[in-house]
């Protein structure tokens, strides 16, 4: 989020790093405690010194689809935003649904717009399924030109700042999608049920599979 965490990672040697920022200023504030205009001049000084040292800067806009506190994030600014972080030299930037309430509509447009301003900006999806849209949000995504979607194992994840939203897409149900619409994500299914098994062994969680995918275990 910052210069400090900068320093701190080019220690160990990294190739690639993620920055990442909110679209809306209050949640920003509430996330790395300063405004959307200040982390994007720290992303800027950022990705100067990454560029000296030959490490990527890939970008995370948080709450591109919707604030907790603000509601909905106007696509103008996000736009704007993707500009700046564009001329910086970040060309792949996720676009985070933070608390899961992004449609399938608000997507298209979204990533559609984008492609059309910027055509060599590469478009990342992260999805949040509290709303249940979560899958369908991804291939209106995938109709608008996305290839790399984030998702998570058993649906894990969250913000504390954002009150009832659940975590991420789950991996085995768009793994699982994506191969029945003949698409082919180089991830084994049968490798992937057994990565959920060790997971609900450290968290002692039980996470519930889709009886499509039980087939698998």
């Amino acid at each position: 989020p910052n210069l400090k965490g900068f320093e701190r990672s080019i220690k160990t040697n990294l190739k690639q790093i993620t920055v990442f920022l909110s679209a809306s200023e209050s949640h920003n504030r509430k996330n790395i405690n300063c405004s959307t205009s200040d982390s994007l001049n720290m992303i800027n000084d950022i990705c100067r010194l990454a560029g000296e040292k030959n490490i990527k800067v890939k970008v995370i806009i948080a709450t591109a689809f919707g604030c907790p506190f603000e509601g909905k994030v106007p696509v103008e600014r996000i736009l704007f935003i993707s500009k700046e972080l564009y001329k910086m030299g970040c060309h792949e930037i996720a676009y985070g649904d933070t608390i899961g309430i992004a449609n399938p509509k608000q997507c298209f447009i979204l990533f559609k717009t984008l492609k059309n301003e910027l055509p060599g900006l590469e478009c990342r999806a992260h999805f949040h399924d509290t709303s249940g849209m979560g899958l369908a949000n991804v291939i209106a995504a995938m109709q608008a030109g996305v290839k790399i979607f984030d998702s998570s194992i058993g649906g894990l994840g969250g913000c504390p700042f954002a009150p009832g939203a659940s975590g991420n897409i789950s991996t085995e149900n768009l793994v699982y999608m994506l191969s029945e619409m003949g698409i082919n994500t180089g991830i084994n299914i049968r490798e992937l049920i057994k990565c959920i098994g060790l997971i609900e062994k450290v968290l002692n969680r039980k996470i519930v599979l889709i009886p499509e995918l039980k087939k698998f275990g």
